[in-house]
């Protein structure tokens, strides 16, 4: 009658488990703990390695039964899982695709390049197919410049907190107005379709948002700006409080939204709380930057009324009241 150590099975779940431990798999060891000839080991790891590669094509998962001569033995090599599903690669396409961040000489080569990280070829196929029209479609934006290989430089800028002089082009009342003009860079962002460097002009303290689009050269200059301790810029943080990238003071604001779906309102505005409800009229209490938050909340037409702080309420009704004369002239 044969011993559980004689079946095939339970050698390659013992060896397995091993590995997994970190063992180092010495044929002759396991052979002699099994009572089998080396040559049976041999297939063992074999068949452990055809499990690997099945592991891979099917889920991505990419690990390896490797030799050491240094150590006399077999380890079990783990890398977790690098390629994506077709699930996740289809998200992520959509996504580019449908943030227009790049011109298309730019986005099209990244999309396939994503594609290629399909866990098989069918199934980058069925994903190529499915977003082949927009491929073909995709139209970037009206600025047409390729900018890619400057995030980089410009994100080494930021973490070693050297200055940029940058030529910037501003448009003012429709017209491009060029200017020279050195910044500390704290972060960079993306939002409403463009990047963004997050900096203060050197010698000054306001924060201001540069489209790095806009930017028709840069130099990174040998020299640092001084950062606090403690007082690193925090790109998540400071996105919870931005709408559509644009700046004004952090205030705290209070409105009741009486439209479709609540759950937009705090989408939208990370920072929004809910306060109080009655007969399906929310009041909404939120911190934001104020420009922003204003372009958003004329967005939403009469479904939505500011509060408070009185000011903020008056600068909406100054608004409002523009318009209202322009369409009754």
């Amino acid at each position: 009658m044969e011993s559980e150590y004689d079946l095939k099975g339970f050698r390659i779940l013992k060896i397995y488990s091993d590995l997994l431990e970190g063992k180092v798999l010495k044929k002759k060891e396991y052979a002699e703990y099994f009572g089998v000839h080396e040559r049976s080991i041999q297939r063992d790891i074999k068949s452990l390695k055809d499990f690997f590669s099945e592991m891979k094509v099917k889920y991505g998962y990419i690990n390896d039964i490797e030799y050491k001569r240094a150590l006399g033995g077999y380890i079990l090599k783990y890398q977790g899982r690098r390629t994506l599903s077709k699930n996740e690669i289809l998200a992520v396409c959509k996504i580019l695709l449908e943030s227009k961040a790049f011109i298309k000489e730019e986005m099209i080569p990244i999309i396939d390049t994503i594609l290629d990280c399909c866990v098989n070829t069918a199934e980058s196929q069925q994903v190529h197919n499915i977003i082949a029209n927009e491929k073909f479609h995709y139209i970037g934006l009206k600025h047409n410049k390729p900018f890619i290989n400057n995030l980089w430089d410009l994100s080494q800028a930021i973490s070693e907190h050297k200055k940029i002089k940058v030529n910037y082009t501003r448009i003012e009342n429709s017209k491009e107005i060029l200017s020279s003009v050195v910044i500390n860079p704290q972060g960079m962002m993306f939002g409403e379709y463009y990047f963004y460097l997050v900096s203060n002009v050197d010698g000054k303290k306001k924060i201001e948002h540069f489209r790095i689009d806009r930017i028709k050269n840069f130099k990174i200059l040998n020299e640092k700006f001084f950062v606090p301790y403690g007082n690193h810029f925090e790109d998540g943080q400071y996105r919870k409080y931005i709408q559509f990238m644009q700046g004004g003071d952090l205030q705290t604001i209070e409105f009741k939204f009486w439209g479709k779906s609540v759950e937009a309102i705090l989408d939208r505005i990370p920072t929004a709380q809910i306060i109080d409800e009655k007969d399906g009229v929310f009041t909404i209490k939120a911190e934001t930057y104020g420009k922003g938050v204003l372009m958003w909340l004329l967005s939403q037409g009469d479904k939505v009324e500011v509060t408070k702080p009185e000011q903020f309420r008056n600068e909406v009704k100054e608004i409002v009241n523009n318009l209202y004369n322009i369409y009754n002239k």
